[in-house]
């Protein structure tokens, strides 16, 4: 015969996440872009819906968490490559036809929805190039939107609601 129970509890969060899609919002300085490529960060989060089900089976009971909803904060690093397309908006001019690598400080804010250990999520952030050219870049220091797909290094349950 088996039995479950479920059990609400809080959760601290530990996960590697890659952000492959971004669209980098326009001001009236700046245009609208969309991009697509790898990066890898580390998100921090809480849980505060998590539920966690214990199964016995007659012989053994397994543990398991099969969704939740996390808040937290994003950070990682990529890099971008500097050309005539993405310093046109800049103070500072690219000479044209000159190309350069920057690299990235990724940051975001964080809502991922997690079935078991894998997570998808919404992430609200910013780019901060590292490297002498980026003030040339025309997104340095602007607001992004991006999806994100993580999966969960570590679930500290802190207290268990009643």
């Amino acid at each position: 015969k088996n039995e479950v129970l479920s059990i609400d509890q809080a959760a601290c969060q530990i996960g590697a996440v890659t952000i492959p899609f971004k669209a980098r919002l326009g001001t009236n300085t700046q245009y609208e872009n969309f991009t697509s490529d790898f990066n890898a960060g580390l998100y921090i989060g809480y849980s505060p819906f998590g539920k966690i089900r214990y199964e016995y089976d007659g012989s053994k009971t397994s543990v398991s968490q099969p969704f939740n909803l996390t808040f937290g904060f994003t950070f990682g690093f990529s890099t971008e490559e500097l050309d005539e397309h993405n310093t046109a908006w800049s103070e500072k001019k690219l000479p044209t036809p000159q190309k350069s690598t920057i690299g990235l400080f990724s940051s975001s804010l964080t809502t991922m929805l997690a079935y078991k250990k894998f997570r998808i999520g919404l992430h609200l952030g910013i780019d901060t190039g590292i490297g002498s050219k980026s003030d040339y870049w025309d997104h340095n220091n602007q607001l992004w939107l991006g999806i994100g797909f993580g999966y969960n290094l570590y679930s500290g349950f802190w207290k268990e609601k009643e």
